[in-house]
């Protein structure tokens, strides 16, 4: 059974190889991005009640949220988001920026129930600025955060690329995904669908700007945790879910995203939302 759905796996990653040199905006990419993932996926299952005792956000459940948002967005070593400037990720060339982690602020000074905390960024070599606003709802285990680069100086910047909201890991072990189909339209227009997250990465993504295959939006299950993450953009979004050796690596950016930045020009990431819970049911 094991190399079965290895080689569905290895199978799907194929045909997302073809659908990532079709024609975006075109049936055959919807086609090719459908039956790639109904090759490893199913949409015959169902859940169990629960009530709302149980659907109550935990302590555990809010200091998995803390824990991660400190280690992975408050940090100024191996950040959740990354993109290279003029060739150079950001990630591995940590010694090119001065960063500022600011305070976080009072509860509900700047979103309803959030803290949020600013991050700075200041390339030495240019003008370059990246601000991370950041925000965690504590009592409701979430988090999310968008990237802003901007050109401060007087010249054009090197060529900013592979720009990733969310480039991270997370521990939740051996995982199932729950996710939606887009919409055509047609009758199963966002049919929620459930796969094992596979070792090759799992991509999806917008079709010529639409959510047409699948929503961005995901339900990482695991044996140690479950993480819920979802892409707030309404272009050409992209995001890559693969299993790792403890648990999950997941991607999201705007898909393609390749250019330089004149004096005072600035640009975003999509923002990236999170949510903790208890996931131990598989």
């Amino acid at each position: 059974m094991i190399y079965f759905k290895s080689v569905l796996c290895l199978l799907q990653a194929f045909l997302m190889i073809v659908s990532s040199f079709s024609v975006y905006d075109s049936n055959f990419k919807f086609w090719v991005d459908r039956g790639a993932l109904s090759l490893t996926s199913v949409t015959d299952f169902s859940f169990d009640s629960i009530d709302a005792k149980s659907l109550a956000v935990t302590d555990e459940e809010k200091e998995s949220c803390r824990r991660w948002f400190d280690s992975n967005i408050l940090t100024s070593e191996n950040p959740a988001y990354d993109f290279t400037l003029g060739g150079k990720s950001l990630r591995k060339n940590p010694a090119d920026w001065d960063i500022t982690i600011g305070e976080e602020s009072a509860e509900g000074e700047k979103y309803r129930h959030g803290k949020t905390s600013y991050i700075t960024l200041n390339h030495k070599g240019s003008g370059i600025t990246a601000t991370v606003e950041a925000t965690i709802y504590e009592n409701y285990a979430a988090c999310e955060w968008t990237v802003f680069i901007k050109n401060g100086g007087n010249d054009t910047s090197p060529v900013i690329k592979n720009f990733h909201a969310a480039d991270c890991e997370f521990d939740t072990g051996f995982s199932e995904l729950y996710f939606s189909k887009g919409s055509e339209p047609a009758s199963d227009d966002f049919e929620l669908m459930k796969s094992l997250v596979c070792p090759t990465p799992m991509v999806f993504n917008a079709n010529g700007g639409r959510s047409e295959s699948f929503l961005p939006y995901f339900n990482i299950k695991g044996t140690k945790c479950g993480i819920t993450a979802c892409i707030g953009w309404t272009g050409q979004w992209y995001a890559s879910i693969s299993q790792g050796v403890s648990g999950v690596d997941f991607k999201a950016k705007q898909e393609f995203f390749n250019a330089p930045l004149n004096a005072g020009e600035e640009i975003r990431s999509p923002l990236v939302s999170l949510s903790f819970y208890d996931g131990k049911c598989l």
